[in-house]
C-alpha cells in the first residue's frame, strides 16, 4: 500500500495485476464462505453493544480521516 501510495502520488502509471486480482478475490470469498456457519449466525443476537460501538467508531474514524481533507481542500482523483 506504502508503494501504490507513493507511485499515486509522484503520479506515476499503475495497473491492477487482472490475473492475480482474480486469484486474491476467489481466496477471500473462499475465506469469508467458510467463515459464515450457523453458529455465528445464532450469535448475532449478543453482538448488539459490540456494533453499535463499531458504527460509532466508524463515524470517528470518518470525521478524523476527513476533515484534514476538508481543510486542506485537497481532491481525491
Amino acid at each position: 500500500m506504502i508503494v501504490t501510495a507513493s507511485a499515486s502520488l509522484m503520479q506515476l502509471p499503475i495497473r491492477k495485476p487482472v490475473l492475480l486480482l482474480d486469484v486474491v478475490r476467489a481466496a477471500i470469498g473462499l475465506m469469508l464462505g467458510a467463515a459464515f456457519t450457523h453458529e455465528l449466525f445464532a450469535s448475532l443476537g449478543t453482538w448488539g453493544v459490540t456494533l453499535l460501538f463499531l458504527i460509532v467508531l466508524l463515524g470517528v474514524m470518518f470525521g478524523v480521516s476527513f476533515l484534514p481533507f476538508a481543510a486542506l481542500r485537497v481532491s481525491p482523483r
